[in-house]
Order: C-alpha cells, then sequence, then structure tokens
C-alpha cells in the first residue's frame, strides 16, 4: 500500500473557496491515501471557522486551530511537523483539484531521490501558468479544472521539466527534503513570501531539484487570503533572497530565457484540440498579404463562438500555425516549403473539419493538397459562410495518441526578460499571483 501524505490547507480568509478546495479535495480519485490537514489561522470570517469545526467533528478533516494569527509560514511548518514520516502538499485555500491529481504529482518525486518539490500547472502560476506563461490567465472558454487537468494528464503522462523554485499554490514537498534542509524559515520570513524560494535554493545546493509536473492542472484564484496586501513583505524577501542566494535572479534568468515548460503547454493545447466540441478549421493565409491576413484573422475569431479556429499563416520565413482564440498562446514555427510530413500526422491527430484559403492564389495548390491529405474538405474565405463545416465528433478524453515531443524548431523562445521583469516576477512567485 502506499504511504500516507498529508495535504496540508492554510486557511484565513475565503470560506467559499475554501469549501470549495476542501470538497474538490476529499472527492480526489487514485491510489495515493491522504489526510486533509486544515489549519485556522484565527481567520476573521467566523463562518470560515464554524465551518472547519463541522468537518473536523464529523472526521473529514484534521483541524488545527489557532488562537491567534500567526502567519503563513508558522502555520505550514506546524503541519509538516504533524506526522514526521510523511511527504506533504502544500495547497491553497483559493484552489481545486481533480481526479488522481495526487497520484500524478508524486509519482514524480517517487521516480528520482534528488527531487524535493513538485508543482502543477495552473491559470495563475508565474512560470507554471497556463495557457500563457507568467500571466494569470482565467479558466478558457468551456474548459473546467477537470477537463484541463485531463488534457494535460493525457498530453504528457509522465512529464516533467526542471524549475528554479517552486510556487507556493500547490507545492509537494518530499520528507527527505525537509529532513535535509529543515522548514520553512520563520525567523527570516515572518508572515509570509520569499519562504518557499528560500527552501527551494536550501535544497538545490543540497543536490535536490524542483520539477514542474506536465500532467497535473490545478486551478488557482489568487491572493484571496492576502488580498492586495504585502508589497512592502515582498520587497523584504526578495532583497533577503537576493543577499542570501545570489545565484536565484541567474537561474530566473536563465529559465525564462528558455522557456523549458513550453513543449508541455504546447502539447496541453493539441489535446485541448483534439477534444473539443466545435469542428477544428484551418484557414491557410499569406502572411505577406496583410488584407488577407487581417480578414481572415477577423473571420476565424468570429468563428470562436460555433467552431475551433486554427491559423495556418505562410511567408518566406516559413509556416505559423497559430490558436487565435482570445487567451491562447499555441503557435508552432515551421520551416519555408512544404508542410512536413509530421506536422500533417499532427493536424490529422487535432481531427481538421475542414481547410479554408484566405484569397491567395499562390497558396491554392498546397492548400487544396491539404485538403487531401486531411480528408477533409476545402473552400474559399468567401464561401465559408454559406458553408457548413464538417463536424468531427470530438475524440473521447485519452483515446488519442500520445503526442509526441515537438521538434524544437517548431518552438520558439521570446525574448529573456530584463531584470526589472525578474523582480516583478519575484513579487508574484510567493502566491502564485
Amino acid at each position: 500500500m502506499a504511504a500516507l501524505i498529508d495535504i496540508i490547507v492554510p486557511a484565513y480568509r475565503g470560506d467559499s473557496e475554501t469549501r470549495a478546495c476542501l470538497a474538490s479535495v476529499r472527492a480526489s480519485k487514485g491510489t495515493r491515501p491522504f489526510e486533509l490537514v486544515v489549519v485556522d489561522d484565527a481567520s476573521p470570517e467566523p463562518a470560515l471557522s464554524a465551518g472547519l469545526r463541522d468537518l473536523a467533528n464529523a472526521g473529514r478533516i484534521t483541524l488545527l486551530a489557532h488562537a491567534q494569527n500567526r502567519g503563513f509560514v508558522a502555520s505550514v511548518n506546524e503541519a509538516m511537523a504533524l506526522h514526521t514520516d510523511r511527504d506533504v502538499i502544500l495547497l491553497n485555500s483559493d484552489t481545486e483539484v481533480a481526479g488522481d491529481w495526487i497520484d500524478r504529482l508524486t509519482a514524480h518525486a517517487a521516480r528520482d531521490v534528488n527531487v524535493a518539490t513538485v508543482t502543477p500547472f495552473s491559470g495563475n502560476a508565474t512560470i507554471c501558468s497556463y495557457p500563457r506563461t507568467l500571466e494569470p490567465n482565467a479558466l478558457p472558454e468551456g474548459e473546467t479544472t477537470r477537463s484541463l487537468d485531463a488534457a494535460f494528464a493525457a498530453a504528457n503522462a509522465g512529464r516533467a521539466v526542471p524549475i528554479p523554485t517552486a510556487v507556493g499554490f500547490c507545492m509537494y514537498i518530499a520528507r527527505r527534503a525537509l529532513e535535509c534542509v529543515g522548514p520553512f524559515d520563520e525567523a527570516r520570513y515572518g508572515r509570509g513570501y520569499g519562504e518557499e524560494v528560500d527552501f527551494c535554493m536550501r535544497a538545490a545546493r543540497a543536490g535536490f531539484r524542483h520539477l514542474l509536473a506536465g500532467d497535473v492542472y490545478v486551478r488557482h484564484i489568487g491572493e484571496v487570503s492576502f488580498g492586495g496586501a504585502g508589497n512592502e513583505r515582498r520587497v523584504q524577501a526578495q532583497a533577503t533572497v537576493d543577499a542570501l542566494y545570489p545565484e536565484f535572479q541567474e537561474r530566473l534568468r536563465a529559465f525564462l530565457a528558455s522557456d523549458p515548460p513550453r513543449g508541455l503547454r504546447r502539447r496541453a493545447d493539441l489535446e485541448r484540440l483534439r477534444v473539443s466540441q466545435r469542428p477544428r478549421e484551418l484557414f491557410v493565409v499569406d502572411a505577406a498579404d496583410r488584407r488577407s491576413l487581417d480578414a481572415a484573422t477577423a473571420v476565424a475569431r468570429s468563428a470562436a463562438a460555433h467552431a475551433e479556429p486554427l491559423l495556418l499563416e505562410a511567408s518566406d520565413a516559413g509556416w505559423v500555425l497559430r490558436w487565435p482564440r482570445a487567451g491562447e498562446e499555441l503557435a508552432l514555427f515551421l520551416p519555408p516549403g512544404k508542410p512536413p510530413r509530421r506536422f500533417v500526422a499532427l493536424l490529422r491527430a487535432i481531427g481538421i473539419a475542414r481547410v479554408v484559403l484566405a484569397e491567395s492564389h499562390r497558396l491554392a495548390p498546397l492548400a487544396g493538397a491539404l485538403a487531401r491529405q486531411l480528408s477533409c474538405p476545402g473552400i474559399g474565405l468567401g464561401a465559408r459562410a454559406s458553408a457548413p463545416a464538417m463536424v468531427a465528433a470530438p475524440a473521447p478524453p485519452g483515446s488519442g495518441p500520445a503526442w509526441p515531443e515537438l521538434p524544437a524548431e517548431w518552438l520558439r523562445s521570446g525574448a529573456p526578460a530584463r531584470p526589472s521583469g525578474l523582480r516583478r516576477l519575484f513579487a508574484r512567485l510567493r502566491r502564485g499571483g
């Protein structure tokens, strides 16, 4: 039988968010047994404290209640010391989990004794954010925590990439790392901000690694307990971390420049497209023809109410596949010439319902050939409004092929973040917002 793990939820504000979080944890599936430990840090919301007492009296949670507010770091340290033989997952009270997330998250640490922490993807998790990295993201239209988690689980089963620090909204910590480097530093970081970066840097110096799980998604609202407070503490925490660990900023800068999670995000994009209930329409456009490109982009975006539009832009520099739906980040870059076979296979796996050519005689032969390869209709942009799309049946989650490792040349990194950008990023790392 798998070892028991403690899931630790510090609670202070946000009664409805906390109740939803705890309900989602209790509904977790999988084989890993867990104990749900909640710390009521003298919440100013009587309804929240009363609800936690009711859950504890019913045997649904283990409750640690404080008579006075002690702060996040002290609360977490107290809970992590409750069972000194168990690994832990620190989980913000404004999160939502789904399925067998515990099994998948902990499996990454089980494969490597040098792993100290594992963090999942989320909409509001800075370096672990999705769809757009480094940004707070709302749930994409039509998605739920369960559907996004299922997409990541199917697209990236068993995959993870190293990250310079865990992000505190959801943070698995191996007991072996706690035994080696100790708990969070309450003396330096007081009531919060910076303590998980400090822990991760101490663990890294001791030879441990930190991972981003490519097959887990956890929803995170962000800043429910802290609200807009804490700016001064953030500045002080960053100064402390920079003084103690000068290597942190350098590692973070290198991570942002190379963006290792990009491939994980792209495979999740592809899986979401594959299982979408909407027909997938591929608009082939000439990027050199500004009028045609603008028209196709406008039509594609207007189609988003009933279809999943994709833009395939052609230029002398090559091809770019984009998902123009608001909030999405998908972009794959291909070399010039005929699209490679593996790219056509990728489009076939997505399930393109039809190919739409945007007023370009130059691309007509290629668009026609692409439609034939995909076994779907090919029409002109002007005909699109009167020609209903062939509705391809959406694929059941998990029924498709394992998405391959995408070629490095298809993935392009953005410009390296400026130092000032790194400082702003650090200020958000503490709570993933």
